[in-house]
């Protein structure tokens, strides 16, 4: 970053010198200030059943730089007629959406603890 207010400066600054450093920085360096981190997330994108249970949902992970997706998950489940849910499937992926690891979780109805299968 081209200049710096320390925290301890700021009660001392004006608005003007503030707006002058700031204007310094770059639009990355702005948005790596304000966020804190390199990436961002979009909001998740969810598809629900007629009977109000999710069905599925996605989310992107994007560079804060370029905007472009990073990385995804997805998210699927399935349920048992009773509406209690079956299984949860996770699929990863990378910039390219290549797939870079897929886990699921088998939930069971007779209060044995889920299980990875």
């Amino acid at each position: 970053m081209a200049a710096f207010i320390a925290p301890e400066q700021l009660p001392r600054t004006s608005k003007e010198q503030i707006i002058a450093t700031l204007s310094t920085y770059s639009k990355h360096e702005l948005a790596l200030l304000i966020t804190g981190s390199e990436t961002y997330a979009d909001p998740p994108i969810c598809t629900w059943r007629k009977d109000g249970q999710i069905k599925s949902q996605v989310d992107v992970t994007r560079d804060i730089s370029t905007g472009r997706a990073i990385s995804s998950r997805e998210i699927s489940w399935t349920y048992y007629k009773s509406g209690e849910v079956d299984i949860i499937t996770t699929i990863y992926k990378d910039t390219t959406g290549k797939e870079t690891l897929q886990h699921a979780v088998k939930h069971f109805t007779d209060g044995r603890q889920p299980i990875f299968i």
